[in-house]
């Protein structure tokens, strides 16, 4: 009489996505289904920017368009740095002693330079510390 009542679901199954994969972090996946969704909206975009003919609206199409790109590269960066991927340039491999180029290092002077240069061309600018001939402070 009181038999078992079957009570469905109220929330439905998850959906997998073609993006996910199952060691990739949850972000990663968001940041792809994102750029599904940019995808999507850019052709919309698009497809109402060919068939409408008030400058106006074109103009606002074009700006949410341009948007919209920017999101797409700023999701492209995100998905790298996730990935552990570094900007091109930036990894360089290591190279052996013999190939390196050697660093520019700025010298530091072991003895002042007035030991450096001949007493003559400095008598031309007069003993070094004394003040100058219009009396400045």
């Amino acid at each position: 009489m009181n038999a078992p009542l079957a009570i469905a679901s109220p929330l439905p199954a998850p959906h997998k996505s073609p993006n996910s994969h199952p060691k990739r972090p949850k972000s990663y996946t968001q940041a792809a289904l994102l750029q599904d969704k940019l995808a999507d909206a850019v052709s919309l975009c698009r497809d109402d920017m060919d068939g409408c003919d008030d400058r106006e609206v074109r103009a606002r199409i074009g700006s949410a368009l341009a948007s919209m790109v920017r999101g797409w590269d700023i999701l492209e960066e995100r998905k790298r740095i996730l990935r552990g991927r570094p900007l091109p340039g930036h990894l360089r491999p290591d190279l052996p002693a013999a190939q390196r180029k050697p660093t520019k290092r700025v010298a530091l002077l072991a003895e002042p330079l007035e030991d450096r240069l001949d007493k003559e061309s400095l008598s031309a600018f007069g003993p070094v510390g004394a003040p100058s001939p219009g009396g400045g402070s």
